[in-house]
């Protein structure tokens, strides 16, 4: 009879726990149901909403959105725009009224530059006067400021 190392009896061990996962593994690939979905979501506080819930709760939040519809007052120069942000307004928003107002070329920039000045929930709620011509950054800044 020939004699057994420790090495070569661990080395079976290892393959031996090896190849028991990768069955368990394999064994285990089994997608979970509805109902285990809703109770793994229960344990951890959560919900768990259908396609139609989701469409209406958008539905419902666009209409609770506040206006922000630009106001273009324009001065007796004519350089000048009064605009009017409503509480609550994005940034995103806020971009789309300056645009649509002739204040900024491109929303989507400008919501840009507020992510890298960290500042896209500093705008403030208000009504303000600003220069046609104004750069990004004097907008920012204008609208930034109480």
């Amino acid at each position: 009879m020939s004699k057994y190392s420790l090495k070569n009896i661990i080395l079976g061990i290892g393959i031996g726990f090896i190849l028991a996962a990768m069955v368990n593994i394999n064994a285990g690939k089994q997608p979970m149901t509805v109902e285990e979905i809703k109770k793994e979501a229960e344990k951890h506080q959560l919900i768990v909403l259908t396609k139609d819930q989701v469409i209406k709760n958008q539905q419902n939040n666009q209409e609770k959105a506040p206006a922000v519809t630009p106001t273009a007052t324009p001065d007796t120069e004519g350089e000048k725009v009064t605009i009017r942000i409503e509480s609550g307004a994005t940034s995103e928003s806020v971009a789309g009224m300056l645009k649509a107002a002739g204040l900024i070329e491109d929303a989507v920039a400008f919501v840009e530059r507020l992510k890298e000045l960290d500042k896209t929930g500093a705008l403030k709620a208000g009504e303000f006067t600003v220069r046609k011509g104004m750069n990004r950054d004097e907008l920012i800044n204008a609208l930034t400021q109480s």
